[in-house]
């Protein structure tokens, strides 16, 4: 099995000595990103929606290039274990694919994977692709909370029986961010309803918000800003008068009210872009 893509670690070979496995990969990350949840935590912080994004974004980049081979190649043991990061760049591998196989048929007859991590249906031992969904959606469970799930469980077994009943775990309900907490709950669905990757790809939180702008040769300055959640962008427009910008009224543009985190990460973003082009 070789594959090729920027999320994908480069594995030249693996091998065991005594009870370790001994991995030589190509290129040296800082850790995985457990490790990186874990140090967080000790530090009293939490993982901002904006680095879920980057660090989600790329995870389901990989995702995306696995289920889109022929056939598809599903992972089946994904976890923050499993996922290396290079703290500095924040560029982000999926490594481990120790248990990933070519889905050559209609579903996988196998029971495999980490029980926090495992859809229900991988119980029966008949699945596909969408396992990873699932598995994807509790690694930004963990992402999000700094827990692993289903940590209230004292063992397997409970474990497994909220597994099977689709209970989820009761981290979910810290998650405050809506944006967040919906793209969980639409990885953590039923098999039939359960998202595909590249479903995934247009939610809002693996969009999140972004500035485009644009620039002509008559000193304008369009700037749109995608509202996370909502499908929605914001346009402004400013105008160079020759020693400074000044806002332009919009035009045929229905208003939108900003609330007060929005407005300030409006303000925040469009100060940046005007400073870099104050000299047009």
């Amino acid at each position: 099995m070789t594959m090729k893509h920027d999320t994908i670690l480069p594995l030249i070979a693996s091998w065991t000595a005594g009870d370790e496995c001994i991995i030589f990969a190509t290129e040296l990350m800082s850790g995985t990103l457990r490790q990186h949840i874990k140090q967080m935590r000790k530090n009293g912080w939490t993982m901002d929606v904006d680095v879920i994004t980057n660090y989600g974004s790329q995870i389901l980049s990989g995702l995306i290039y696995m289920h889109g081979q022929t056939p598809p190649i599903i992972h089946r043991d994904l976890k923050c274990d499993n996922i290396l990061i290079d703290s500095d760049s924040g560029k982000v591998k999926i490594g481990d694919f120790g248990l990933s196989r070519f889905l050559e048929e209609t579903h996988a007859e196998t029971f495999v994977g980490t029980p926090q991590f495992m859809a229900p249906e991988m119980q029966i031992g008949i699945y596909d692709e969408r396992v990873d969904v699932y598995a994807f959606g509790m690694c930004v469970l963990e992402m999000a909370t700094g827990e692993i799930p289903y940590r209230e469980c004292e063992n397997v077994s409970q474990l497994y029986a909220k597994v099977s009943q689709s209970i989820p775990p009761e981290s979910l309900a810290t998650v405050t961010d809506a944006t967040v907490r919906d793209f969980i709950q639409s990885c953590l669905c039923q098999r039939r309803d359960r998202p595909s990757v590249e479903d995934l790809a247009t939610h809002p939180l693996m969009i999140g918000d972004r500035l485009e702008v644009q620039a002509d040769r008559t000193c304008l300055v369009n700037i749109s800003m995608l509202i996370a959640g909502e499908h929605q962008k914001v346009q402004f427009q400013y105008k160079w008068t020759g020693d400074k910008y000044e806002a332009v009224p919009p035009e045929n543009v229905t208003e939108r009210t900003l609330n007060e985190s929005e407005a300030l990460l409006a303000a925040e973003r469009i100060f940046a872009v005007l400073q870099c082009r104050s000299h047009p």
